[in-house]
């Protein structure tokens, strides 16, 4: 397992650092251009952890959900069906 020794925060890994051009950047937080690669100072604030929004408890309830099926018909309609003619018997005759 690869093991590293934990590193000091960097000013680029901040959320309040915004990269400008190639080498450099500008905190938000301090008003001043920085670095990326400084050491970060003590109002460092990882990039991803934001506050999450609290809502309300009544927005967490289940909204209710409705269906309309529609209404099947009373009684089926039947099926046309076809006539056919019925052959009647065959008898072979013998001379």
């Amino acid at each position: 397992m690869d093991v590293r020794p934990c590193q000091p925060p960097r000013c680029r890994r901040c959320r309040h650092y915004t990269p400008e051009g190639r080498r450099g950047g500008y905190c938000s937080l301090l008003g001043v251009p920085i670095q990326g690669g400084w050491e970060a100072c003590s109002l460092w604030a990882p990039v991803f952890m934001s506050k999450i929004p609290e809502l309300d408890p009544l927005e967490l309830l289940p909204q209710p959900i409705e269906i309309h099926f529609p209404e099947p018909p009373l009684a089926p309609e039947p099926l046309p069906v076809p006539t056919l003619p019925i052959p009647g018997p065959v008898f072979a005759s013998h001379r």
